[in-house]
């Protein structure tokens, strides 16, 4: 029996740290089949078989770390499995006499009421005699033996802190103000985005689908859920199978409990009430807040996943429960996405997986998406969009508006007027000023074209006029005739105005 240990339970980066240890060396001798069990009794869970071997084991040695501070009874059990068998077969009660197991020693650390091996210097006051214990949040140096404060975002978990490795880090979005506990702050900053998620902080209990037994009894499971800060969540059950009439309660971040609706006289006050049972902790430790989907081998279900070109800043919390069991030898995982949801205000709503409808596939890792517009982060000012109003009378209202991937702060600027002028800005001026001169330029650059093509078509006349006047006679064209002959008809024709623009002018120039 062991009464307590002296260090203190908890969890950092998801692991669970050792407040004792347990180790003894032992050695199986059996001619036949035989069965060598190590097991646990505590107030608060019983009865557990830590360990089993069967058939001949050499001399071995074992260790079983203690991660829960309570008072235990550590107890082993050597048993020949085919006895019964045995007794049918030969009537005697003297079979395998030489089956036997061995146990050479046993130890335990850091218990209350025990003694130490060794020591070890520790600090010490100037006025006072003995060790003094360094305060929360500090360990021992090796050399000096003084206390020396770690770092921020760190805990002290071992009584006996020597050396800055026992100043274990947080993880990511957690923080750690006592140095003893890594906790999530209900206002939190993580890649560069602030959310506030006050409003969110209490417990939210969420119902999963509706199942039904071999025998048609309808029944539910019910999740219990804790976001941010120090709350925690509770799941009892009220129906107790255990002799002392205890009810056993399950205190975490996440848990669930079964729930069987209308079972009358299950709950002990003669009416129809429902029934809750099967109470069991779905994350005992919150080991991050991050925007990735991936942390310390848990993932978020796809279904729940952003695509990477999303504008949505999802949070995803990440819980553990590392005590295994046989189903789930690597303990249980929870995942709870928050994510941004302008259209459902206030607390918004819980769901589940389509693919996994009660939370889980494998019955070890669940799911949960919490949808709310709380859950957007907070806008930054190069987020707002800035809008301007008309400039009337000098002034001009300047008004800021929140996109729909973040949250307004409480602080946002309110619109309000700044001076403003009817002047064009300079670079403007500068911009038209320049265009009316180029066009300007190019009107006078085809004016000047034109009239020298107009000199050109002037020389080009004469020329031809005093070459045909070389020859001393002028061959004048003959005269026309209005007159119409004898069966002709008359022909109307229409001529085209000539061009008058410069560019047309130009071009019939040139042809001609």
């Amino acid at each position: 029996q062991v009464g307590g240990f002296r260090g203190r339970e908890g969890f950092v980066s998801g692991k669970p740290m050792e407040v004792g240890r347990i180790f003894f060396t032992f050695e199986l001798s059996c001619a036949s089949d035989c069965e060598f069990v190590f097991m646990e009794a505590s107030a608060k869970k019983g009865v557990t078989v830590l360990q089993r071997w069967t058939g001949a084991q050499p001399r071995q040695y074992y260790t079983y770390l203690v991660t829960r501070n309570d008072s235990y009874t550590f107890s082993w059990s050597f048993q020949k499995v085919s006895w019964e068998k045995s007794y049918l077969k030969s009537g005697s009660l003297r079979m395998f006499e030489t089956d036997m197991a061995k146990v050479y020693n046993i130890n335990v650390t850091n218990t209350i009421d025990g003694g130490a091996s060794s020591c070890l210097p520790c600090p010490q006051a100037p006025a006072a005699a003995g060790c003094i214990p360094c305060p929360a949040g500090h360990y021992i140096e090796n050399n000096t033996t003084e206390c020396t404060r770690c770092p921020s975002n760190t805990v002290v978990t071992d009584p006996l802190p020597y050396g800055r490795q026992s100043c274990l880090p947080c993880g990511p979005g957690l923080t750690a103000p006592d140095h003893l506990t890594c906790i999530v702050e209900c206002r939190l900053t993580v890649d560069n985005r602030t959310y506030d998620l006050t409003n969110i902080s209490n417990a939210r209990a969420m119902m999963g689908s509706t199942l039904f037994t071999s025998s048609g009894t309808k029944f539910f499971h019910m999740f219990n859920i804790s976001l941010c800060g120090n709350t925690s969540v509770t799941c009892a059950n009220n129906v107790s199978y255990n002799m002392e009439g205890e009810v056993p309660t399950v205190i975490s971040r996440v848990c669930r409990s079964t729930i069987v609706p209308g079972m009358e006289g299950m709950t002990g006050s003669g009416r129809n009430g429902a029934v809750a049972t099967q109470s069991v902790t779905l994350g005992d430790h919150l080991v991050g807040v991050t925007t990735n989907t991936t942390l310390m081998d848990i993932t978020v279900i796809e279904e729940f996943q952003q695509p990477n070109n999303s504008l949505k800043h999802d949070l995803h919390f990440f819980y553990t429960t590392p005590l295994s069991t046989r189903a789930c030898p690597k303990g249980r995982s929870t995942t709870v996405t928050l994510s941004c949801n302008p259209d459902e205000p206030g607390e918004g709503k819980v769901t589940l997986p389509h693919q996994c409808p009660d939370g889980t596939c494998d019955g070890c890792n669940f799911h949960f998406l919490w949808s709310s517009a709380l859950g957007c982060p907070e806008c930054s000012k190069d987020d707002l969009i800035v809008v301007h109003g008309e400039c009337e009378g000098g002034k001009q209202k300047v008004h800021y508006i929140a996109p729909k991937n973040c949250r307004a702060p409480d602080a946002i600027p309110g619109g309000h007027s700044v001076p403003c002028s009817t002047r064009l800005p300079f670079l403007v001026e500068v911009i038209v000023l320049s265009t009316v001169s180029m066009a300007l330029m190019l009107c006078l650059l085809l004016f000047c074209l034109w009239k020298k093509n107009q000199r050109l078509e002037y020389k080009y006349m004469k020329l031809v006029a005093s070459a045909s006047s070389k020859d001393g006679m002028i061959e004048l064209p003959p005269a026309e005739s209005c007159a119409l002959d004898d069966g002709e008809e008359e022909d109307v024709q229409f001529t085209q105005a000539p061009p008058r623009g410069i560019l047309s002018k130009l071009k019939h120039s040139k042809i001609a």
